[in-house]
């Protein structure tokens, strides 16, 4: 690749808008494994009616790289003419565009001992290199091989996916609100679609268990205790399995949350069954225990209060007399 065929632009901001204000850790905990050294995450999925590039296409690409922890939100980019699989790109580089389809973008990270491949020793303040692949243009698409042909269960499964990513980076970025409404959305979209095969049955059902346990972490976060048991319930329904005993605390804070003292107890007692030597659980349980003596002692206190108000209760007795006089006073002998 000669250096004609690089155009530079100076401080360009990252092409995903979320990553805005965020660190380059933060950034690298959103991505997925790729292979042993690097990650990866789509930010436009590009043509889903195409699959990977394959080497030895021409492409026109733009390259951003986040290489300066002090600078999170800019880096410099360059405009690359290249032919994919050619060997004078970087090799982490290489790898990344043979891992797109057309028009797809993405941004990945490289791990500092392979970024830094030549160096005998590494400098401690070397840390892994983060970049962004937009393919613009494809000379000739024709030579990219055809994805799987896209049917209507497919087409969901790419959304979904999508959804995934989304709400993962929403978690992390503790934007619960918009990660539960991408959940949902998602949910909807696996329990309205109906199929015979067992391929999709089984994909559909993988689906809702990973957006259920996704929920669980966004309720969890925003102690929505009564959620959290709701969407344990319906995640146990669907995958038929007991409940755990991370599952059981938390449905019995649900019942604690809203009141439920009696059931809360029974339902950490279980979990205790469940995890005897757990600590947290008996605390739990003492709390619990507590609160259902204080509210049994108020209740007790009230009763007893009212009893002491109404004074000395006189029962009318037959031939109109007073249970005070037991029926002796005033009475005579036929």
């Amino acid at each position: 690749m000669s250096h004609d065929s690089i155009t530079s632009l100076e401080n360009v901001e990252h092409l995903a808008p979320e990553n805005a204000g965020r660190t380059l850790e933060e950034i690298r905990e959103s991505m997925q494994p790729m292979n042993d050294y690097m990650k990866k995450r789509i930010v436009r999925e590009g043509d889903l009616n195409y699959g990977c590039i394959p080497p030895g296409i021409k492409l026109k690409v733009m390259f951003c790289g986040y290489f300066d922890s002090s600078r999170p939100n800019v880096g410099t980019g360059f405009e690359l003419n290249l032919l994919s699989g050619e060997e004078g790109v970087f090799k982490s580089v290489t790898e990344a565009i043979l891992s797109m389809r057309p028009y797809e973008c993405s941004e990945f990270s490289v791990a500092r001992e392979a970024l830094y491949l030549q160096q005998a020793d590494l400098e401690e303040n070397l840390v892994d290199g983060i970049f962004s692949l937009d393919i613009l243009e494809v000379e000739d698409l024709t030579l990219v091989p055809i994805a799987h042909p896209v049917t209507e269960f497919s087409s969901i499964c790419d959304r979904v996916e999508d959804m995934r990513r989304q709400v993962v980076d929403a978690i992390n970025r503790n934007f619960f609100h918009e990660s539960l409404r991408l959940c949902e959305q998602a949910t909807s979209l696996l329990r309205n679609f109906q199929t015979d095969r067992a391929e999709e049955q089984e994909k559909r059902f993988n689906g809702l268990v990973t957006f259920s346990e996704l929920l669980l972490q966004c309720y969890d976060k925003k102690r929505n205790y009564w959620r959290v048991a709701y969407t344990i319930r319906e995640l146990r329904r669907i995958t038929n399995q007991p409940p755990s005993c991370v599952a059981l605390v938390q449905e019995a804070r649900q019942h604690e949350e809203i009141g439920e003292l009696y059931l809360a107890r029974e339902t950490f007692l279980e979990a205790l069954r469940a995890s005897p030597s757990n600590y947290v659980i008996h605390e739990l349980i003492s709390g619990i225990n507590a609160r259902i003596m204080a509210e049994e002692q108020a209740s007790q206190d009230t009763t007893d209060g009212g009893r002491s108000e109404a004074g000395p209760v006189t029962v009318p007795i037959e031939n109109g007399q007073d249970s005070h006089n037991n029926g002796a006073e005033g009475s005579t002998a036929p």
